[in-house]
Order: C-alpha cells, then sequence, then structure tokens
C-alpha cells in the first residue's frame, strides 16, 4: 500500500488509518486547507445573486427567500458550521435524517422558531424580487425548470399581509437557548449565543463580518 512517513506517522493513500500520532509537536505543523472550491460561487457581480446556493440545512434566508446574497451568506454558513460542530447535529433539521424530502417551507418555519419574526423589510424584499428573472433558469429537486426563487424552492412563503403562510408548521418549542450544545459551559452560554447571534441573522447585512467575529469575546476568552 503506497505511504509515506510525516514526523515519525505513517499516512497511507486512500486509507483511513494515519498511524499512532504520539508526537503533539508535529500536530502543530499541519495546517488545514480548504477544499470544494467546486462549489464555491463568484461574488463580485454588479448584478444581484439570486440563483441558489449552499447544501438544502445550510440555506441562509435571502437564498430561500430570493432577495439577493452576498458575503454575509458565507457568514450563515460559518454559524451554522459552528453550531454542528459543537452540538453534534444539524441546526436546521427539514428532512435530516429522514426519508422525507427536503422542505424549504419546514426549514422556514424552524428558522421563525429559532430566530424569531421575519422583519418587515425582509417580507418587502421577497415580494420585491419575485419579478426577477434568473437567467438561464435552473431545475430544482423535483425536476422543475424554475425562473426565479419563489418557483425553486416552493414560495411564496408570506401571504399579502405578510404572515407566514404554513404557521401551523413552526416547532414554538425549539430556540437557541433551549438547544445550546451540551460542550458549552454555562458560564460560557451568554458569549456563545450573542455569538451565534452575529451569525444567524435574518438580515444579512446585520451579520459581523469575519474581522468582527474574529475579535468576539466568545473566542477571545480562555474556557
Amino acid at each position: 500500500m503506497a505511504r509515506k512517513v510525516v514526523d515519525r506517522r505513517v499516512i497511507y493513500r486512500c486509507h483511513n488509518n494515519f498511524g499512532d500520532i504520539t508526537d503533539q509537536s508535529s500536530l502543530k505543523k499541519m495546517y488545514p486547507k480548504i477544499t470544494d472550491f467546486g462549489l464555491a460561487q463568484p461574488a463580485d457581480q454588479s448584478s444581484p445573486h439570486l440563483h441558489p446556493i449552499q447544501p438544502d440545512h445550510c440555506h441562509a434566508p435571502e437564498v430561500l427567500l430570493g432577495t439577493s446574497w452576498s458575503y454575509p451568506a458565507d457568514i450563515w454558513n460559518f454559524g451554522i458550521m459552528v453550531w454542528e460542530l459543537l452540538a453534534g447535529r444539524e441546526l436546521f433539521q427539514a428532512g435530516v435524517g429522514t426519508k422525507e424530502p427536503y422542505s424549504p417551507t419546514q426549514h422556514v418555519a424552524e428558522m421563525i422558531a429559532i430566530l424569531g419574526p421575519v422583519p418587515d423589510v425582509l417580507v418587502r424584499r421577497e415580494r420585491q424580487m419575485r419579478s426577477w428573472q434568473w437567467s438561464p433558469a435552473v431545475r430544482n429537486a423535483q425536476g422543475k425548470v424554475c425562473s426565479n426563487a419563489s418557483e425553486y424552492f416552493g414560495g411564496p412563503f408570506f401571504n399579502d399581509s405578510g404572515k407566514f403562510v404554513r404557521e401551523e408548521l413552526i416547532p414554538h418549542t425549539r430556540s437557541l437557548v433551549a438547544e445550546v450544545p451540551d460542550c458549552i459551559p454555562e458560564q460560557d452560554q451568554d458569549k456563545f449565543l450573542a455569538f451565534m447571534g452575529r451569525m444567524l441573522c435574518w438580515l444579512p447585512e446585520e451579520r459581523s463580518t469575519a474581522k468582527e467575529l474574529r475579535d468576539d469575546p466568545w473566542f477571545t476568552h480562555k474556557f
């Protein structure tokens, strides 16, 4: 079997056994590598970014609602990733771990339970953007050729009064406070929730930047 030795560790090609890691100093020399660039999307064009991005359970609100996404969608993804790494489970669970297909409507319902009511300004944006058409059209999971987010995700999600059309789906017992990962000590929970709140926001312009998050108290205090 193809192999190589790095810092007295045997690394095998296409194999999960990386040898016995006994030299802790060697770990400090290891650097993470960013992969999956095939899923990356350019965000430097002047026209609104409307086509669907992100794995299903990671969709940011502006993606599901078709209100135009940009770099804050990455911050949303980071918040989802942090939660899942610490909790060991998905935060938004529409279709996760079941044989049922992913439901964007259920996803929005979970967002309402966890994030609170949808801001009126976001509902207005969604209504205004319904007239924008994708070019080229995109085929969704059901095989339907779609020209906007409403068609693609099975919307619209709000009626003419701005109310969510499937309020019976909202899991009112769910909240970030009630589902703090077990690994977060009680004395650190407020800082952790504040940190998550800077990323998981309805409005993309309210999310912190990566540079701002770097200096967040939850990141900088000693555990």
